[in-house]
């Protein structure tokens, strides 16, 4: 394909809509590129226990007001999910919206190309507004695959997102060799796995801690996001532990980042 074979009223089609914000929520990181893109894969990476699944669960009971939400769990049943979700709903008037499977609980055998027909069919039946994977990393689908096979796997995705039009949120874990006093700055190739399934997804967050004294000063940094300019890349998060919920997002400069990031603790 070239460019005259793209219509003008369809090339303009497409970009007044990356204009408009379809999947809002009120964190700032995400209305940088006007909120979560349907037809676009979003990854979230961070070290083990660093607040990616209470960031999912937080951006869930946002987005759950736009329509039905689908979170795929690979780590946590279903009802522990529900639980959690019960206890932080407060002030959330659509939280049926919610519909969770686990791996967990799923006997799919190991037929990958059966569970895409369920997902898939799966999807189409909820319509939902969005669909978070927590975790790819650990996904049977995704774990302990050749890089080759990963990669075929997240293609999958990508088109499933582009053919249902819904933003797809993953969720991944960095490799071993990063963990919490890590002495360095985390980027896209520290993915647990092939580090080629950065290429393939529109939109990088990387959620990282900075232990600094008795605190943590929680940071995200949006280090791709392939159809949108954006002012701010780097943000702090502010956690409330009588919630286990990030409550809300500020931007912050990189010469603040950095300072934090110099003050943080060393072993």
């Amino acid at each position: 394909m070239n460019f005259n074979e793209i219509p003008e009223d369809e090339l303009f089609r497409a970009q007044q809509l990356e204009r408009l914000t379809i999947v809002d929520s009120s964190f700032g990181f995400l209305d940088e590129h006007n909120g979560l893109r349907p037809g676009r894969l979003h990854l979230l990476l961070g070290a083990y226990g660093s607040g990616k699944s209470t960031l999912i669960d937080d951006l869930m009971l946002q987005t759950c007001c736009n329509g039905n939400v689908l979170n795929y769990k690979s780590e946590e049943f279903c009802k522990d999910f529900i639980m959690n979700i019960d206890r932080k709903k407060k002030g959330t008037d659509f939280v049926e919206n919610i519909h969770v499977e686990s791996e967990l609980e799923h006997g799919d055998g190991d037929c990958v190309e059966t569970f895409k027909l369920w997902f898939t069919a799966k999807i189409e039946a909820l319509r939902p507004s969005v669909v978070f994977w927590d975790n790819l990393t650990t996904s049977k689908w995704y774990a302990e695959k050749r890089s080759g096979e990963q990669l075929s796997f997240v293609m999958w995705l990508k088109g499933l997102a582009v053919r249902c039009n819904i933003p797809i949120f993953l969720v991944a874990h960095t490799n071993k060799n990063i963990a919490e006093y890590t002495q360095r700055i985390i980027d896209g190739n520290d993915i647990r796995g092939t580090a080629s399934v950065i290429n393939l997804v529109d939109y990088l967050y990387i959620l990282q801690r900075i232990p600094v004294g008795n605190e943590y000063y929680t940071t995200i940094r949006i280090q791709k996001h392939r159809h949108h300019r954006i002012n701010n890349n780097y943000w702090c998060l502010r956690y409330s532990k009588d919630l286990n919920s990030f409550t809300s997002d500020a931007a912050i400069s990189f010469e603040d980042f950095k300072a934090r990031y110099n003050q943080r603790n060393k072993l």
